[in-house]
């Protein structure tokens, strides 16, 4: 697993993206440059990622082969509180 650093200032907030195909449009551009994107491509990688506390918003592919287990995993995660969720899916 590898971890990204982070890259941002006490003001920055932290979005993080759990996508297999990647999702690159959403990065500090579009969100605005008190944003960090960390992007994980794992459910086991967005509990590590949302454990630390930093993020304040999550972003999840649906459009991903996410597998059963996964998606138990992904059903923890969006049980945090700190974090506000949102899906998504990418066209085909």
């Amino acid at each position: 697993m590898r971890e990204e650093s982070l890259e941002c200032t006490a003001a920055c907030r932290t979005v993080v993206v759990a996508s297999r195909a990647g999702m690159g449009e959403i990065d500090e551009t579009i969100l605005g440059a008190e944003w960090h994107v960390r992007r994980v491509t794992s459910m086991r990688e967005l509990g590590c990622a949302i454990r630390d506390g930093v993020p304040v918003a999550g972003l999840v592919d649906f459009s991903s082969a996410f597998s059963a287990a996964e998606l138990d995993l992904l059903e923890r995660c969006m049980q945090v509180s700190h974090v506000g969720w949102q899906r998504c899916r990418q066209p085909c």
